[in-house]
């Protein structure tokens, strides 16, 4: 998976900034979805082994949490579609599908972001 920051460099070239690839475990070729949260930091959450991960991007070092995860699939589910909200009071909502043979269902988690 990769990101790029949409900013010129400077000089008369006008080229764009190299595009930084995100670390290797991220990523799966599913869904993912991202959002800030009210410190700056930016939460990536995708499906990857049935299940969903997430990594954190800390808004001063720059630099990206060691992916952990979230859901827990068993050998009858797979968590995948990850979608989320984020809150005025810093809290986030994730929202995923899982595939319960031979059931959909939609579940979802609040997570605490600060204290």
């Amino acid at each position: 998976m990769w990101y790029g920051r949409f900013l010129r460099t400077s000089g008369a070239s006008g080229q764009w900034e190299e595009l930084p690839e995100l670390p290797d475990t991220i990523g799966g070729g599913g869904y993912s979805a991202a959002v800030a949260d009210a410190e700056g930091g930016i939460w990536l959450f995708w499906g990857q082994d049935e299940s969903i991960r997430y990594a954190r991007r800390h808004p001063l070092t720059e630099s990206w949490e060691e992916p952990r995860p979230i859901t827990e699939a068993t050998e009858a589910t797979e968590d995948y579609m990850p979608f989320i909200l984020s809150r005025k009071d810093g809290g986030l909502w994730l929202f995923w599908n899982r595939q319960l043979d031979p059931n959909k269902e939609l579940f979802y988690r609040r997570l605490i972001t600060s204290i």
